[in-house]
């Protein structure tokens, strides 16, 4: 029986180590899409345009990284890295999205809406 319980919580943990590096993963490559259309968006821009988006984004990944530590609530727990992937992402996704419809009109670098 002891064995069982044993056996059960390291597939546990395993599990959820899995989930927590699985989450990294698509944080990983959500951020690294979000770069690549910075790139592309910078391209388009003037000096001027470059230099306001430059400064934008640098408060944006500050404000990202506050948001995300902010959403875990499992403090020292396994769950703590998936809240925090998770948040990152969805915080992440909707930057893309932002950036995607100033891509398509580059004469619009507006602040973001609060």
């Amino acid at each position: 029986k002891e064995t069982l319980k044993a056996s059960s919580k390291s597939d546990s943990q395993a599990s959820q180590q899995t989930m927590n590096l699985t989450s990294q993963n698509l944080a990983d490559v959500c951020d690294a899409q979000l770069f690549i259309l910075y790139v592309k968006l910078m391209q388009t821009l003037d000096e001027r345009g470059r230099i306001k988006l430059f400064e934008e984004q640098k408060r944006w990944l500050d404000k990202r990284a506050e948001s995300a530590s902010a959403s875990v609530t499992s403090k020292g727990g396994t769950l703590a890295p998936l809240e925090y992937s998770a948040e990152f992402s969805k915080i992440t996704e909707e930057r893309l999205v932002e950036l995607q419809k100033r891509l398509q009109s580059p004469g619009n670098i507006q602040q973001p809406k609060k």
